[in-house]
C-alpha cells in the first residue's frame, strides 16, 4: 500500500497540514512533519533527540530553510509561518512527497527536478538527508543553499536564547560541531561536498498552527550560518546530523543499505493485504530499545511513555495477527526478562521510575503470557509462565496490591488512588476507572488461564477450580440478574455503568456469562456504543459527560458478533463499512498510522490525535481477522 500524495492534494493546504508524517531510530529520537515540511506542532522538528528512555526529547533540529539557485534564480523550498504572515513559496514547486521507503519530497522547477529524502539510521541517533537534481539540458552553476535552524529545548518547551552561550561552529574539512554551551549535546553535521560560512543569526517569530499556548507568540530560533552545495545532474548529495562523536562515514554506502532495508518485503508478510502489511511495518516504529537491548512498544512516538500494560496489548494483537513463532518467543523472552528485573510486586507496585503501571496492567500481562503459550509454545517454559501467574495471582489473594480488594466470595474491589480520579480518557478506554464489573471479569479469566496452563502439565488447581465457580455464581447474583429481567433498562437501573470495555465479558478465552446471556449482553453494547467511525466511549469534561470515538476494541465487537451473531447479515456490513472507514483513516493523522483518537464530540477536549500503536494494532487485527473469515 503505497502512501503519496500529488501537487492537487498538497495544494489544498488544511488538509496537506493536518497529514504529518514521522520517521524514527527506535532509540526514542525522530524527525517528523507535514507532507509540505512545515512544522505545525512543537513536536515537529528533523531532529528531536532521546538521549535515553524516559528522559524528555530534545528539540535541536527544528527545520532546514533552504534554496535551489539556477543561474540568477533562486527558488525558496521551505515552507514556514511567522506570527504575521505565512510564508509557502515552497509549496509552489513541491510535485509530490511520498512515505516509503523514507519521507521524499519531489521538486519541479520547469526541466529540472530535484528530490529531496530523509531518514533516522536504526539504533543510532543519525539522521541522513540526500539531494538528488535532475535536469534534461545542459544546466550548470546549480547550487543549493541550506540555513540549519536549531532550537535546542525539550519538545515541550520554548527556545532559550541564554542556552546559546557559544554562537560559533567549528569546521573541519566536511565536518561541522556545534556546542551552544557546555550542558548540552554536540551537534555533528558532515558534509561531504560543498562549503560552510559560519554567519550566526537569529530567525524571529516562527509560529506553531495546531499550538493553543506560549506558542501562537512566536518563537526564535538560531542559525550558525549556512552551507552551499554545488550539484550535478544524476549526483546525489549528502548531509548528515548526529549527536557525537561521530565519525566521518560513507553517507551513500548507509543511504543505500537503509533503503535496501526498507525495501525488502517481509516474507511473512506476503500473503497478507496491503493495510496489513503497510501496518505492520509502521507498528515497528512503535519499538524503543533499553540499555540492555530490549524492545518494548510506546503508545504514542511523540511522548515515548512505557505503559506495560499497553504494551501487553500491543503484543497480545500481534500474536493474534499471526506474527511468525521467532518474533512470538523474543517478545515473550523480553517481557519475562522484564518482570524478572524486580519482583512482581515492586513492580505492579509502581517502584520502576521508568514502567507507568495501574490497575489492569497485571491482568494484561498475563493474557499475553497465556496466548503466547496456547498458540506457540504448549511444553517449553510454561512452567517459569505458571509460577509468574501464580505469584501474581497471591499477591493479589493477600491484597498486597494497591489497586484492589478481595470481598468476600471471592470477587475483588476496586481501590482508589486520588490521582486516578481524575479524568485519563486514553486509559480509561482500557480499563475504567469506576468498573468493579470488568475487573472480576478479568480475575475470573486469569484464574481460569492459570488452571488451563497448569493441566497442561499435569496438574490440577482445585483450590482455584472452586474459586472460579464461586465467582462466577456470585458475578451473576451481583451484576446479571438485574439485567438479565430488564434489558431494555440498561445504563439507568442497575448497580453499574456500562463501558465499551465491557466486550471483554464476551471475547476473553473463559467467557463468565453463557451463550443466551451474551447475545443480550452485546446487543446493549452494540447500541450503545458501535458506529461507523469505531467505538464511542464515554468521558467527563469538567463533570459533564462527553464521547470520543477510537477504533481501539473494535476488534473486539467484531470478535463478539463472529461468536454470537454471525447470522446477523446487517452487523457484517455494517463492519465492512467500518473497514472501508478505517482504511481511509490510514492517510489522517501521521501518516500511515491510526490516530489514537479519531474524532471528539465535544471539541472543547483538546484530545490528541497523535498516532497510536494501540489503536494500530487493534485496526491490523481488525483487518487481519476480517481476511482470515
Amino acid at each position: 500500500m503505497e502512501i503519496k500524495f500529488i501537487r492537487q492534494e498538497l495544494e489544498n493546504l488544511p488538509a496537506s497540514l493536518s497529514r504529518e508524517w514521522i520517521d524514527s531510530n527506535q532509540l526514542g529520537s525522530y524527525a517528523s512533519g507535514t507532507v509540505i515540511g512545515m512544522n505545525t506542532r512543537r513536536k515537529h522538528g528533523l531532529f528531536v533527540y532521546q538521549k535515553e528512555i524516559g528522559a524528555q526529547p530534545l528539540l535541536i533540529l527544528s527545520h532546514l530553510q533552504e534554496e535551489l539557485y539556477l543561474g540568477q534564480n533562486q527558488f525558496p523550498l521551505y515552507n514556514v509561518e511567522y506570527k504575521n504572515h505565512l510564508s509557502i513559496d515552497g509549496l509552489n514547486f513541491l510535485e509530490r512527497f511520498e512515505l516509503d521507503p523514507f519521507p521524499s519530497f519531489y521538486y519541479k522547477f520547469g526541466t529540472v527536478s530535484l528530490q529531496k529524502s530523509l531518514f533516522f539510521c536504526q539504533n543510532s541517533h543519525h539522521l541522513i538527508i540526500s539531494y538528488q537534481l535532475r535536469h534534461s539540458e545542459n544546466i550548470t552553476g546549480v547550487r543549493l543553499m541550506i540555513r540549519p535552524l536549531l532550537a535546542y529545548r525539550p519538545v515541550n518547551g520554548i527556545v532559550d536564547p541564554e542556552i546559546f552561550e557559544n554562537t560559533e561552529a567549528f569546521l573541519d574539512n566536511g565536518l561541522l560541531r556545534f556546542l551552544p554551551e557546555h550542558d548540552s549535546p554536540e551537534l555533528f553535521m558532515q558534509y561531504p561536498s560543498g562549503d560552510f560560512s559560519n554567519s550566526p543569526t537569529w530567525y524571529h517569530n516562527f509560529k506553531y498552527r495546531f499550538e493553543k499556548t506560549k506558542f501562537q507568540e512566536g518563537e526564535d530560533l538560531f542559525s550558525p550560518g549556512f552551507l552551499e552545495i554545488p550539484l550535478k545532474n544524476g549526483v546525489t548529495e549528502f548531509l548528515s546530523f548526529a549527536v557525537g562523536p561521530l565519525k566521518r562515514q560513507n553517507l551513500e554506502q548507509i543511504f543505500i543499505k537503509e533503503k535496501e532495508k526498507r525495501q525488502q518485503p517481509q516474507v511473512d508478510r506476503q500473503k497478507r493485504s496491503d493495510k496489513i502489511a503497510l501496518l505492520q511495518d509502521r507498528i515497528d516504529n512503535f519499538i524503543r530499545i533499553d540499555n540492555k537491548n530490549r524492545q518494548f512498544f510506546v503508545t504514542d512516538l511523540l511522548e515515548n511513555k512505557f505503559y506495560l500494560s499497553l504494551h501487553c496489548l500491543m503484543l497480545l494483537r500481534l500474536l493474534q495477527s499471526g506474527i511468525p513463532r521467532g518474533e512470538a518467543q523474543r517478545h515473550y523472552k523480553e517481557l519475562v526478562s522484564i518482570l524478572s528485573d524486580l519482583s512482581p510486586l515492586k513492580l505492579f507496585m509502581g517502584l520502576n521510575s521508568e514502567i507507568q503501571v495501574e490497575a489492569s496492567t497485571l491482568f494484561f500481562v498475563i493474557f499475553f503470557l497465556y496466548q503466547y503459550h496456547i498458540q506457540y509454545d504448549r511444553k517449553d517454559k510454561i512452567d517459569d509462565t505458571l509460577d509468574i501467574i501464580l505469584e501474581i495471582i497471591t499477591l493479589i489473594r493477600k491484597n498486597q496490591l494497591p489497586f484492589y480488594r478481595l470481598k468476600r466470595h471471592k470477587l475483588l474491589e476496586r481501590q482508589y488512588r486520588k490521582s486516578e480520579l481524575k479524568r485519563r480518557a486514553d486509559y480509561e478506554i482500557f480499563f475504567p476507572v469506576w468498573q468493579n464489573f470488568l475487573l472480576n471479569v478479568f480475575w475470573y479469566n486469569i484464574l481460569k488461564m492459570a488452571i488451563h496452563l497448569a493441566e497442561l502439565r499435569g496438574v490440577r488447581l482445585r483450590k482455584y477450580e472452586r474459586w472460579t465457580k464461586k465467582i462466577k455464581h456470585y458475578f451473576h447474583s451481583q451484576y446479571m440478574r438485574s439485567f438479565l429481567a430488564s434489558p431494555t433498562k440498561a445504563n439507568t437501573h442497575y448497580n453499574f455503568v456500562f463501558h465499551p470495555a465491557m466486550i471483554f465479558t464476551i471475547t476473553l478465552p473463559f467467557p463468565i456469562i453463557e451463550d443466551r446471556e451474551a447475545q443480550l449482553f452485546y446487543r446493549v453494547l452494540i447500541k450503545q456504543f458501535l458506529v461507523k467511525e469505531g467505538i464511542k466511549y464515554p468521558t467527563r469534561n469538567q463533570h459533564r459527560l462527553s464521547h470520543i470515538i477510537s477504533p481501539i476494541l473494535i476488534a473486539e465487537y467484531f470478535e463478539g458478533w463472529r461468536k454470537l451473531m454471525r447470522d446477523k447479515k446487517f452487523l457484517g456490513d455494517f463492519f465492512q463499512r467500518i473497514s472501508q472507514y478505517l482504511d481511509d483513516q490510514l492517510m489522517e493523522g501521521v501518516l500511515g498510522y491510526i490516530p489514537n483518537l479519531l474524532k471528539a464530540e465535544n471539541s472543547n477536549l483538546s484530545l490528541p490525535n497523535n498516532a497510536s500503536g494501540v489503536a494500530s494494532c487493534e485496526v491490523m487485527y481488525f483487518f487481519y481477522r476480517q481476511i482470515t473469515l
